[in-house]
C-alpha cells in the first residue's frame, strides 16, 4: 500500500446543487426541516432563509 502524500480538503466552493445534492438524504432533510422551524421562529426573512438552506445541502450532499 503506498503512504498518503497529503490530505486534501473538501472544496464547498465548486459544489453543484445538480450533480453533487442528495435531495433524499436523510440527514438533509432533517437539518432543512429543522432549520425552516428554526427560521420561522426567529423571523428571517427569505434571503437569510435561503442562504441557510443552500449552506445545508452543500455541507451535508456528497
Amino acid at each position: 500500500m503506498q503512504p498518503t502524500l497529503f490530505t486534501a480538503t473538501r472544496d464547498f466552493r465548486r459544489c453543484d446543487r445538480e450533480w453533487h445534492a442528495d435531495l433524499a438524504n436523510p440527514w438533509l432533510v432533517r437539518a432543512r426541516k429543522t432549520a425552516r422551524a428554526l427560521g420561522e421562529a426567529r423571523g428571517w426573512n427569505r434571503w437569510i432563509a435561503g442562504d441557510v438552506n443552500r449552506a445545508l445541502v452543500i455541507v451535508l450532499s456528497d
